[in-house]
């Protein structure tokens, strides 16, 4: 009878034994889980965080230089418009010589 206490005890206790492996066993499977999506979500906002900073950087560059161009543009046309001013003004002065030239 002592026997069969000890032995009722012993099958009590790896009955709990194998309900508490189980169970942590359980648990231990969802923390990973979790801790395997919680790190895909990390990855991937660090991605699309990454993946936007990206396209800002063009965009802004793309802007710089439009502005860049743009300036460049404005340079380039106050150039030319000097120039045709300077070209104008010498024709009218060779005009105004000629006409001087006529006159006397």
């Amino acid at each position: 009878s002592e026997r069969r206490v000890w032995l009722r005890k012993f099958a009590v206790s790896t009955i709990q034994d194998a309900w508490r492996i189980k169970l942590e066993r359980k648990r231990n499977l969802e923390r990973r889980r979790r801790e395997a999506s919680d790190a895909i979500v990390k990855k991937a906002t660090q991605n699309v965080r990454n993946l936007f900073s990206v396209r800002f950087a063009v965009h802004r560059a793309f802007g710089e230089s439009r502005i860049r161009l743009s300036l460049l543009e404005e340079a380039e046309q106050r150039r030319t418009d000097q120039i045709a001013q300077a070209e104008a003004a010498k024709a009218a002065e060779a005009e105004a010589a000629r006409k001087r030239k006529e006159l006397e």
